[in-house]
């Protein structure tokens, strides 16, 4: 299955919209997924942004919020013209608006439940096998575990032991070990875009 561009653009804000809060962060991270997924993205992104909130703004009362943001999902991924075969406009393929969508839920190092159970949504209407879905979760998560970790490594003073999920570790050996984290970051990363491309 593929999706138009725009379309996908919609669903990122629908999801960092999820939780009721647009953070900075995920802010960021729809700006850079944004411009990866359409080189067009700054001239329409302001409209897309008016047209998502305009549906947000429907809610009554706080009790529905989720359900308008889902009934704006369904308005998206409902439309002929929005699931597409790969070569018609350009349309990009649901494993990776999937990618995408998991990369700006974590980006503000929280998956929110809201933002779990939108994406979980979003994986049925757009049919995307559930093995799929949870071996890019978990991917996700392990790539975000890693990267704190290496944080941590990185931040530590030299010459002290420091423990690191009750081991300890000599500042002298930290170098290698993010070496060694960061390459198993990177073979998450690779299969994963093995995953996407197929």
């Amino acid at each position: 299955m593929y999706i138009k561009r725009r379309d996908a653009v919609k669903l990122y804000y629908y999801l960092i919209a999820a939780d009721g809060e647009v953070k900075q962060t995920e802010l960021e991270k729809f700006e850079e997924i944004g411009k990866e997924t359409d080189t067009s993205f700054v001239d329409y992104k302001d409209e897309v942004i008016e047209e998502c909130n305009r549906q947000i703004k429907k809610v009554i009362d706080e009790d529905e919020y989720f359900e308008v943001i889902k009934e704006g999902i369904d308005e998206v991924l409902g439309k002929d013209s929005s699931l597409m075969s790969r070569f018609m406009f350009g349309g990009i393929g649901a494993p990776l608006v999937l990618w995408n969508l998991l990369s700006i839920a974590v980006s503000d190092k929280e998956y929110a439940p809201e933002e779990q159970k939108l994406i979980r949504y979003m994986v049925r209407k757009m049919g995307i096998d559930k093995d799929i879905y949870l071996e890019m979760e978990n991917a996700m998560k392990s790539i975000q575990a890693i990267e704190h970790t290496i944080t941590l490594l990185s931040n530590q003073d030299k010459g002290f032991v420091i423990k690191v999920n009750h081991l300890e570790i000599y500042s002298s050996e930290i170098g290698k070990i993010v070496r060694e984290f960061t390459e198993r970051r990177d073979v998450i990363f690779s299969s994963m875009k093995e995953m996407i491309a197929d």
